[in-house]
C-alpha cells in the first residue's frame, strides 16, 4: 500500500506504527517563562535541537521557541540575556495527545506551517515529534 499525503509520498512499510507515541521523542528540553532567550540559544546549540518547549504548572506546554523566535530577536536587535522567553514565545503552542495519528499530525503540521509538535499525555508534556521525525520513519537516505 502507498499513502500520498501533503505532497508527500508515505510508503507503508507494514510496521503498524499509527500514532505519534510510536515516533516521538520522550526527552524534551525545557524553560521556563522566566528563562531568558540567551538560556534557550544555549540549550538548543548545546543540545543540536531546533527548539525548546515553555512549561508552566505541572509540566504543562504553554509556548515554543523555535529557531524563528530567535532569528526575529536578533533582527530586532534585542538583548537576548535579558529578554524574557515569555515574551517571545509562540503561545498558545500546537499540540497534540499522544494517541493522535502520525498522519493526521503531519497534515496539521502542514496546515498550520510548523515544524514541531509537542505530545502531551493529560495536560502534561510527554514528547515532541519533528517534521523530521516524520520524514525518517517514512523514508530513507
Amino acid at each position: 500500500m502507498q499513502v500520498i499525503i501533503l505532497g508527500w509520498f508515505f510508503p507503508d512499510k507494514g510496521e503498524g506504527v499509527k500514532q505519534v507515541k510510536d515516533i516521538m521523542t520522550r526527552n524534551v528540553e525545557t524553560l521556563t517563562k522566566e528563562a531568558t532567550i540567551a538560556e534557550a540559544v544555549a540549550k538548543m546549540h548545546e543540545g543540536g535541537i531546533t527548539c525548546v518547549i515553555v512549561v508552566g504548572d505541572k509540566y504543562a506546554p504553554i509556548g515554543i521557541i523555535t529557531g524563528r523566535d530567535i532569528i526575529r530577536c536578533l533582527g530586532e536587535r534585542k538583548d537576548l540575556n535579558s529578554t524574557k522567553v515569555a515574551d517571545e514565545m509562540t503561545s498558545p503552542v500546537v499540540s497534540v495527545t499522544s494517541d493522535y495519528g502520525i498522519l493526521k499530525a503531519s497534515r496539521m503540521m502542514k496546515k498550520k506551517g510548523i515544524k514541531q509538535l509537542p505530545i502531551t499525555e493529560g495536560k502534561r508534556l510527554a514528547g515532541i515529534v519533528t517534521h523530521t521525525d516524520i520524514m525518517h520513519k517514512y523514508f530513507t537516505f
